[in-house]
């Protein structure tokens, strides 16, 4: 059965466009409205104004039976729907939703100050926010009077404690690919990162590093530029794979193992490898991170990676904003991450 993200692929926009076009939103170019138009009769998709499960009246916290997703801050729901970890995290909070009958709106707060109509209007009966972790004091006074779970941090590995959260366990990720690769039989490691300043690959670099190191290990580092930016360019990321190999070329102590920080690159750094003689797997381990389908099934044979499980946050979240529905009053705040995986390589 087709669902609202397959819609959204085939007519090439977010999610959020789509929900809006679905809720007859009239600020939608007509151009747009009819792509997403052709893309549901193609697909067959049929969304239900009442989904299956039990009434919101026998449900305690439950009354509208529609719950929120909101990103808050300057990454918006387009910018969600190109991050490439995304669709798995869509995936697990739509899995949840449709198991408990309930729906899902999209909103997004470019400054985290405007109060969305869903919550000034008391439409929802629970909300998942996902971006930065800053909010004004009205939109923080606005939350306060619904339950809210933050299910994502952009760039953020110290979320505050004003809500509930739901992350993956970033602070694992690069231990993991240390021990992994130390395991192996490397001594001569090398980090390859898309931004110096992502926090997220800052922690996963400084992880590494440190862990390597205190067990007799080097680390060579190769990061693209510092910048402001969400996205990284495909060019940028070429780049950053190119001096990957340079670099690896001119080391004294050639790395044997590189742990890639991102899956984006990490396919960028494959490709660039084999061009230049060094068969992955076999002249040099890579292991990536993300579990990125998109990029893990380009190479061949597919590298290790390390699975962040963004399916169970989205799964999890939604666990965790029932039971603060069904809980306003309880004040402790909980904080749950989810341990990433390594998923082996093919051999």
């Amino acid at each position: 059965m087709a669902s609202i993200v397959d819609v959204a692929k085939l007519a090439n926009v977010s999610v959020a466009t789509v929900s809006r076009i679905l809720n007859d939103a009239r600020n939608v170019a007509p151009a747009t409205a009819k792509n997403v138009e052709n893309a549901i009769k193609e697909l067959g998709y049929v969304p239900r104004a009442v989904r299956p499960g039990p009434k919101p009246q026998n449900r305690k916290g439950v009354s509208t039976g529609t719950l929120a997703f909101i990103s808050v801050g300057s990454f918006s729901p387009m910018d969600m729907y190109r991050m490439p970890a995304f669709p798995a995290l869509l995936g697990g909070i739509q899995r949840g939703v449709e198991k408990h009958g309930m729906e899902l709106v999209l909103a997004h707060l470019p400054e985290g100050k405007v109060v969305p109509p869903v919550l000034a209007r008391r439409r929802a009966d629970g909300v998942l926010l996902f971006g930065v972790d800053t909010l004004s004091a009205e939109l923080k006074e606005a939350l306060n009077r619904v339950p809210a779970v933050w299910c994502f941090l952009r760039d953020s590995v110290a979320p505050g404690s004003d809500f509930d959260h739901v992350l993956y366990d970033n602070s694992q990720v690069g231990k993991m690919a240390a021990d992994y690769l130390m395991n192996r039989g490397h001594k001569n490691l090398m980090f390859a990162g898309s931004r110096s300043n992502h926090q997220a690959l800052a922690q996963r670099r400084n992880q590494f590093v440190e862990t390597a190191e205190a067990h007799g290990a080097r680390v060579l580092v190769v990061e693209g530029a510092a910048s402001n930016s969400h996205d990284v360019l495909p060019v940028q990321l070429d780049e950053i794979a190119q001096k990957v190999v340079q670099d690896l070329h001119l080391s004294a102590e050639k790395p044997t193992a590189i742990f890639v920080g991102s899956d984006d690159l990490m396919v960028r750094v494959f490709n660039r490898l084999q061009q230049h003689g060094y068969e992955p797997g076999k002249a040099i381990d890579l292991i990536g991170c993300n579990n990125d389908r998109q990029f893990m099934d380009q190479m061949h044979p597919r590298p290790a990676t390390i699975n962040i499980k963004l399916d169970m946050v989205g799964e999890r979240a939604i666990e965790q904003l029932f039971w603060r529905m069904a809980h306003p009053t309880d004040v402790a705040q909980a904080q749950l991450l989810i341990k990433p995986e390594i998923v082996a390589a093919e051999i």
